[in-house]
């Protein structure tokens, strides 16, 4: 987790689908380019997840679920706005801190509308 937070982080192709206006590329195998994009193609049903889940009646796993989805929404916006890895640890310390596994909901959603406000 801490690497995808770095911008080291890389998707599998069971992740794809649930990032809106994803295309899969056309690729053309001798010369490397791209030559267009295909129709999107939706996740699996079995790797999209849900918040809610009947087997989990503290919300443990909603919160985990929540945290993560929010981590890869502030690494997005961080990878969108090309900033080098000191400046996201300096960001990360000043508005959330500490592990990424147990961070705050509340702050990383903070350090999201902090990021989204430099996008403009």
């Amino acid at each position: 987790m801490t690497l995808s937070i770095c911008g080291l982080g890389m998707l599998d192709e069971t992740e794809t689908g649930s990032i809106p206006d994803a295309r899969p590329a056309k690729i053309d195998y001798e010369t490397g380019e791209l030559q267009e994009s295909g129709e999107r193609v939706p996740a699996p049903p079995s790797t999209q997840a849900t918040l809610e889940d009947p087997g989990d009646p503290d919300g443990a796993l909603n919160e985990d679920l929540e945290r993560s989805i929010l981590l890869a929404k502030v690494k997005g916006a961080a990878d969108k706005l090309r900033m080098k890895a000191n400046v996201r640890a300096e960001l990360w310390d000043s508005l959330v801190g500490g592990d990424p596994r147990s961070a705050s909901i509340e702050r990383l959603n903070d350090l999201l509308a902090h990021l989204r406000s430099l996008e403009v």
